[in-house]
C-alpha cells in the first residue's frame, strides 16, 4: 500500500571465513546474539527490532562470493540507528560483533540501509 510508511532495514552480504561453517554461525547466533537481543528487548520492550539470516537453498553461481545475507529490521530509521549504536556501545554487543567477525566477513562493513514497504497485508 503506497499510503503506508516505510519500515527501516539494513543488510550485509557475508562470507564464512576460512575454516568456519554454517554451524559456527548458528552457534554465535543462538548462544550469543539471541541472548543479547532478548536482554535488549527486556530493557526496551517497545523495540520493534527483528532480524533474519538468508542463505541460498541452491548452489550459487561460482562468481557469488557470499554465503548468507544478514538483515536487520526496525519500524523507523531513527529507532534502527539508535538501536544499532546502543548495541555496539555495550560490552555484550562488542563481544557479539567480535565473535561474528571471527566467523564471517560482511560487505559493506557498515550495513547498507534501505526503506522497506509491505507489499501485501493480511486481509484481516
Amino acid at each position: 500500500n503506497p499510503n503506508n510508511s516505510p519500515y527501516y532495514l539494513t543488510n550485509q552480504f557475508c562470507s564464512l571465513n576460512e575454516g568456519k561453517s554454517p554451524q559456527d554461525l548458528r552457534d554465535v547466533v543462538m548462544n550469543h546474539f539471541l541472548p543479547a537481543v532478548l536482554a535488549a528487548s527486556e530493557a526496551n520492550p517497545a523495540s520493534s527490532y527483528w532480524f533474519k539470516v538468508e542463505a541460498p537453498q541452491f548452489t550459487p553461481p561460482e562468481d557469488n562470493s557470499f554465503d548468507f545475507n544478514w538483515v536487520n529490521f526496525w519500524q523507523t530509521a531513527e529507532e534502527g540507528q539508535a538501536s544499532s549504536e546502543a548495541f555496539a556501545a555495550t560490552e555484550q554487543g562488542s563481544a557479539v560483533q567480535s565473535l561474528m567477525n571471527d566467523v564471517a566477513t560482511c560487505e559493506p562493513s557498515i550495513a547498507q540501509a534501505w526503506d522497506g514497504y509491505m507489499l501485501r497485508a493480511p486481509a484481516n
